[in-house]
């Protein structure tokens, strides 16, 4: 076995998927984009440094300067050093580049201490010590002028030296553990974040989940939310069934709905109704039903934008004058957005936005704290808009809420302090089997359960939002008939998730009247 630091760092995350992916794989269709992300910021960090070059696999560099891709060997180990330093007094430097900002510089221990452990010991038949392990990373407080990077700006370099080392010994126990992977039996390990990465389920989840006695459905596995999962597995409470019999106490009001619905059977809404009411009592017409797609940029494209900044992209907008309007009415007022992929749209973007949006009435977006924290961002990019932009923020109703709600909708802590995240279980005024989360790609289609125009499968090329982001970036790339498809199917994604809006407030009005 070749031991890379990919392989290393993915058994730390979960044996099981390494012990799978060596002796039982299944076909990886999964997204390329993060890692080729990762190799373009690699190599733009190299002007970090002077007169660097690139390392000679044929005849390896000893001699004191920079070098990018130094490849490392020991043992049955491999690594490559994104930056090396070898400096006069025969030390060296590890840099390791990542397309992170500086509050996450701690996830990637694990990568920079078992480059630390192979290169510290290969260096020795070289007659060199390590002196630094180090990891760069964007400074997300670096504003771009459109003009130059100023690449002692945009990066920061973070010493990790001391907290590798402590470390040393665990790392070669892991290494070990990976060496003796037995091949006939896979490791049990406990369902972590790591089981769904955004919108894919790890191909090996339901291998995982009968080792555990889990069924496909129905199991502690698909609880919503934060729920103690490990937990109740491990207390021998596996179905639905018995959570319920045994844990409903501590179930959130979304999950211990969500089971009743399934024990009992119970396939009409379940309704909170004074709370629903006042929910919808909030809303005034004209209503805009709202909604941002935006790209995250590692490296920022545009004038006064920062690394990793949500860069509003696309919008969608459904306009509803009256409590009287019908679906029908409602969708012939849409109005939208989209950037050419090309230029600088955001100026364009917000004096359309402000158009379209009016003075008054209430502005629906679901989980609106993604919209109004664009705006806030537009603001501070453009302050020039900053009065007639401001006052959108104060009109945004969360369509989220009744899904997860909170009876009071402004949240302060004791000294007056405005939380993001309020205390206490939030209520669930609306459910309907079988949902099974509070995404509107789910409530949708559950509360309108004969209408397939909601399913998103049903869309082309463009199914979710990470889809929408890949989309936007091939336009530049894009011409002719292809390009034009490809705009077709942004607009028309961008359109369900307002349309859905839409539905789903009308089925709320339904419910109350």
């Amino acid at each position: 076995m070749n031991i890379t630091k990919s392989l290393y760092v993915a058994f730390t995350q979960c044996p099981a998927l390494v012990w799978n992916n060596l002796f039982n794989p299944l076909p990886d269709d999964g997204n390329k984009s993060r890692a080729i992300e990762g190799e373009r910021v690699g190599a733009f960090a190299r002007d970090y440094f002077d007169n660097w070059e690139m390392y000679d696999f044929y005849n390896p560099q000893t001699r004191p300067g920079v070098y990018a891709e130094y490849i490392f060997e020991y043992k049955d180990m491999e690594c490559r050093v994104d930056m090396l330093v070898i400096n006069n007094d025969k030390t060296v430097d590890i840099y390791e580049v990542k397309s992170v900002n500086d509050a996450d510089k701690d996830k990637f221990l694990e990568d920079i201490s078992f480059q630390y452990y192979v290169v510290s010991n290969a260096v020795k038949n070289m007659g060199l010590t390590v002196k630094t392990a180090n990891l760069m990373h964007f400074n997300r407080d670096y504003v771009y002028d459109g003009k130059k990077y100023d690449l002692k700006q945009l990066f920061m370099v973070s010493d990790m030296t001391n907290q590798v080392i402590e470390r040393l010994p665990i790392v070669e126990d892991k290494i070990n553990a990976l060496r003796n992977l037995d091949p006939n039996t896979c490791p049990r390990c406990p369902f972590t974040g790591n089981c769904k990465d955004q919108h894919n389920l790890c191909r090996y989840l339901d291998r995982c989940k009968a080792m555990y006695g889990l069924t496909k459905e129905h199991s502690a596995f698909e609880l919503y939310g934060n729920a103690n999962k490990m937990k109740l597995i491990e207390d021998g409470l596996l179905t639905w069934g018995q959570i319920y019999s045994y844990r409903k106490a501590e179930l959130s009001d979304f999950n211990k709905t969500m089971i009743e619905c399934y024990l009992n059977n119970v396939q009409s809404p379940v309704v909170k109704k004074d709370e629903l009411v006042e929910y919808l009592s909030k809303i005034k017409y004209p209503i805009y039903f709202f909604d941002f797609e935006g790209v995250q940029e590692t490296i920022p494209v545009y004038p006064n934008s920062r690394p990793y900044e949500q860069i509003p992209f696309q919008y969608s907008l459904h306009i509803s004058e009256s409590i009287d309007d019908t679906e029908e009415d409602i969708m012939k007022r849409h109005k939208e957005f989209l950037g050419n992929g090309v230029d600088d749209h955001r100026e364009d973007l917000i004096k359309q936005m402000i158009q379209d949006l009016g003075d008054t009435g209430s502005i629906i977006a679901y989980h609106a704290s993604y919209e109004t924290k664009r705006i806030k961002e537009l603001i501070q990019d453009f302050p020039q808009y900053k009065k007639q932009l401001e006052p959108l923020l104060n009109r945004f109703v969360d369509l989220e809420e009744p899904f997860h709600y909170h009876p009071e909708h402004h949240f302060f802590n004791k000294k007056g302090e405005r939380m993001e995240k309020p205390k206490g279980k939030a209520l669930t005024l609306v459910y309907q089997s079988p949902m099974s989360s509070c995404s509107i790609k789910d409530v949708g289609p559950a509360l309108s359960p004969d209408r397939t125009d909601l399913d998103y499968h049903n869309l082309e090329q463009v199914h979710h939002g990470t889809e929408a982001v890949d989309a936007y970036k091939q336009l530049k790339s894009l011409t002719g008939d292809e390009r034009d498809k490809l705009i077709k199917n942004m607009l028309k994604y961008c359109c369900l998730d307002t349309k859905s809006m839409v539905v789903v407030y009308l089925k709320l009005l339904k419910l109350i009247s």
